[in-house]
């Protein structure tokens, strides 16, 4: 099911920006300028979302890790914890 997800998003992505140029809702230069940016934000969210380990030093820090692997989860230290 993911697998036929992956590829109708984008499908509908393109028709979407099709009919708003279509409709003359948007001049197509505003329909890639918005799929631009968005592709951006995608790439951006996808590199950050990696977690712990995909950095450029490959540090791994299994405290700040959920079970699946893949979000930091931030957990702020009581003061009792630092001992201090």
């Amino acid at each position: 099911m993911k697998g036929v997800l992956s590829l109708l998003w984008p499908g509908l992505i393109l028709l979407i920006g099709f009919s708003r140029v279509y409709l003359g809702i948007h001049y197509p230069i505003d329909v890639m300028a918005g799929l631009a940016i968005g592709g951006a934000i995608l790439i951006l969210s996808i590199a950050l979302s990696n977690g712990p380990g995909s950095g450029i030093n490959g540090d791994k820090c299994s405290e700040n890790v959920n079970p699946h692997g893949r979000f930091v989860i931030l957990r702020p230290k009581r003061l009792s914890d630092r001992g201090g």
